[in-house]
């Protein structure tokens, strides 16, 4: 519902059309393509299988996973503008147009959907052996990551630490680098900068 109320401002009232805004849009509309997935989990889980087929399976496992990257990378960058609004206040107008705020969006997806094309290539379906029906999942090519038979570590923990890598600490990273740049800046103008 919120982020329902969030896109329909945005888009509904012209003077909500500012840069930071047009961020927080797309991260709205990550979050709402993600809840479009429940109700295929919803229904597998009921149903103790996948009755869509393969393709579905792909879209499905590909659309989730891309809407999770795409909400981390926004996040990311809703930081980096806040620090560019607020450490270089005179050259921000430069760097926080318009055409800039779309081609960062546009940026965001299509990193997250280069991110995430080993799912699309990987998830399919198999059959169960309980009820002879389907299951959606990822099945990994076995040596995939460059790791062969008897590594430490597998196809599923390697694309584990991508996914986490690539989608949480990476971001979350430069996330507290903007943020204690920004408190940093914001010290060093304060009362005592002024004395």
């Amino acid at each position: 519902l919120g982020n329902s109320l969030v896109i329909y401002m945005v888009l509904r009232f012209s003077k909500m059309h500012t840069v930071t805004n047009t961020y927080i849009l797309h991260l709205a509309v990550a979050d709402e393509c993600f809840l479009v997935g429940i109700p295929f989990l919803i229904a597998t889980m009921f149903m103790r299988e996948w009755p869509f087929g393969t393709i579905m399976c792909k879209i499905y496992f590909t659309t989730t996973s891309i809407n999770q990257i795409t909400s981390s990378l926004f996040l990311m960058v809703l930081s980096a503008d806040r620090y560019i609004a607020v450490c270089h206040p005179i050259s921000s107008p430069r760097f926080r147009t318009g055409f800039i705020s779309k081609v960062v969006s546009f940026s965001a997806w299509l990193l997250s959907a280069v991110l995430m094309l080993p799912i699309f290539l990987y998830a399919t379906t198999s059959k169960t052996k309980r009820n002879g029906g389907e299951s959606c999942n990822i099945f990994w090519v076995e040596g995939m990551w460059g790791f062969m038979e008897g590594d430490l570590i597998n196809e599923q923990t390697a694309f584990t630490f991508y996914s986490f890598i690539f989608g949480f600490a990476g971001p979350l990273a430069f996330i507290l680098i903007f943020y204690v740049m920004v408190i940093i800046k914001l010290r060093s103008v304060g009362p005592r900068g002024q004395e």
